[in-house]
């Protein structure tokens, strides 16, 4: 008898814990991050669905007008644009990058963030050290035609001018959620 007393009060204790755990949210996204993630979705959802074709054409030139078309900015060192783009094929090789690049490598496949995107077909992002030791934070999305990831796009920039632009912080990069 006194165990079947108890199983209602066990079935109320753990559907109230159950609703409480229901309620508890993740943190809400900073200003800041909120203003960071809404330009990069901008930036990516105009971007990936355009650079398909020329890449898987191995047209890098195409790659490189599709960007430009939109983001005239994008091919000038200048604080106008804060991001490098970069543009990977399926395996990891870079294809083209904005501003371009002077003599530095160009295999990127040993990459977490690369071989995490490719395999997840979802975008991820990535805190990287420069040579200099100054923080990048890195935002990649995967390149899709006809079902089949064609490669990356690369979105690149110094860590302080993340914070100096929107405000963010390394903490609320590494937290900020891309879905």
């Amino acid at each position: 008898m006194t165990a079947m007393l108890r199983f209602p009060r066990v079935v109320t204790l753990l559907l109230a814990v159950a609703a409480v755990a229901c309620q508890a949210k993740a943190p809400p996204t900073s200003p800041q991050a909120a203003a960071f993630k809404k330009e990069v979705t901008d930036l990516i959802t105009k971007l990936t669905p355009l650079l398909g074709e020329p890449l898987a054409r191995g047209d890098a030139q195409g790659v490189m007008e599709v960007i430009l078309s939109h983001y005239p900015q994008a091919g000038q060192e200048s604080g106008e644009f804060p991001f490098r783009l970069g543009v990977l094929d399926e395996v990891g090789l870079l294809v083209a990058t904005l501003p371009p690049l002077r003599g530095q490598a160009d295999d990127f496949s040993h990459y977490a963030i690369v071989k995490e995107v490719l395999k997840t077909k979802r975008w991820g992002k990535a805190r990287l050290y420069a040579p200099d030791g100054s923080t990048l934070f890195v935002v990649a999305a995967p390149i899709m035609s006809q079902r089949r990831v064609e490669g990356l796009l690369l979105l690149r920039l110094a860590a302080a001018e993340a914070h100096k632009r929107w405000g963010l912080t390394e903490k609320e990069f590494l937290a900020l959620s891309l879905d």
